[in-house]
């Protein structure tokens, strides 16, 4: 089957409310819908999405789509190949190209996304979604999480590192005296090890089910990173969780191999695509480390492809979705509607297809 058509959607979408993170304040998502249509007129959709408030370069990844465009009247073997050229020069718009491909495979032999990555093997079932956290003080936040508990929600992520210390323990405090599921942290790679050394003293009493990117890149490069990895996770009974890097061979084979992490989370978008990110799941399920999912503050495309995989991965690991409860007023740039950019609501959202649904 060849590919006739090759369109993509600048969008933008407002958040709800600025979002706090050790890396900035994010205010707006920016990023790109893919859309594929084959020879017998079915659709593909794919996002490509720059996490551009930390290293994502949105203008790189603009001109990676745009040169797909070249392709159009090749098979879908030729676009298939570029995905894995594309892949670690340009994971996000390898993911977008991955995505929209098995779409449109998984349509065409009437599954979901989700069938489709398990290859067979048991129906799929809906992973749990954890909600992001966006509020800043103690009682505001305690009010959110009092309302997300109500609405089903059993998981929430705090980020943390963009204030001071003592203001984020105000904040778990707050969330951990009324709310009593599982609360991961996430401080987007903002402490030095003495820094992180510190907060996992104040935070292990709080029963935190991870702290996610604990540590900045130190100036003296990657051996002391994975020393200092190694070092924070004997100094602490809280788990740590490698995010940023966890779709690097080498820096994920040697936290492993030295029982430095417990958990990866895997971003579609760094690993380019549900395919890759499947393999890396896989892969280590032979090991200690558990694995768990999140989008990258995505639409409802994004959303989806997350969800998908990692229901494909039958583990009941909750899946992040911060853009489900953080992105409004998606303004798309493009003449056509795709109805799976809609966000997915809900701590339990169903899974459907053909294709994402």
């Amino acid at each position: 089957m060849k590919i006739e058509e090759v369109n993509i959607l600048p969008y933008r979408a407002q958040l709800v409310r600025p979002l706090f993170t050790a890396k900035g304040i994010v205010e707006e998502r920016l990023g790109f819908l893919l859309r594929l249509r084959d020879s017998s007129g079915a659709e593909g959709w794919g996002e490509a999405g720059p996490i551009h408030w930390m290293e994502g370069n949105l203008a790189e990844c603009g001109r990676a789509l745009q040169r797909l465009s070249s392709l159009a009247g090749r098979s879908q073997e030729d676009f298939r190949e570029r995905v894995t050229s594309l892949t670690r020069a340009y994971p996000e718009t390898a993911c977008a190209l991955d995505t929209a491909l098995l779409d449109l495979d998984a349509r065409a032999h009437g599954v979901s996304l989700c069938d489709l990555l398990a290859n067979g093997s048991v129906g799929c079932a809906t992973p749990r979604v954890s909600a992001l956290l966006t509020q800043t003080t103690p009682k505001r936040i305690a009010a959110e999480v009092t309302s997300r508990a109500e609405s089903g929600y059993d998981c929430v992520k705090i980020k943390v590192g963009s204030g001071s210390m003592w203001e984020d323990v105000e904040r778990l405090a707050a969330v951990r005296e009324i709310f009593e599921g599982e609360i991961r942290i996430d401080a987007n790679g903002g402490w030095s090890l003495a820094q992180a050394m510190t907060a996992c003293r104040n935070f292990e009493r709080y029963n935190v089910a991870w702290i996610e990117d604990p540590l900045a890149p130190p100036e003296e490069g990657f051996g002391q990173l994975m020393n200092s990895w190694r070092e924070l996770s004997e100094a602490t009974s809280i788990p740590l969780a490698l995010d940023h890097r966890s779709e690097d061979d080498r820096t994920r084979g040697f936290l492993t191999g030295a029982g430095a992490i417990d958990w990866i989370v895997l971003k579609l978008a760094r690993t380019g695509g549900p395919s890759r990110a499947t393999v890396i799941a896989r892969e280590m399920a032979g090991t200690k480390v558990r694995v768990a999912f999140t989008d990258s503050i995505e639409t409802g495309v994004g959303q989806r492809a997350a969800l998908h995989t990692a229901a494909a991965q039958q583990t009941p690991t909750a899946v992040g979705l911060g853009g489900a409860l953080t992105l409004v007023e998606l303004k798309l740039d493009g003449r056509a509607a795709c109805p799976a950019a809609e966000a997915l609501r809900g701590p339990q959202p169903e899974l459907q297809g053909p294709g994402l649904g």
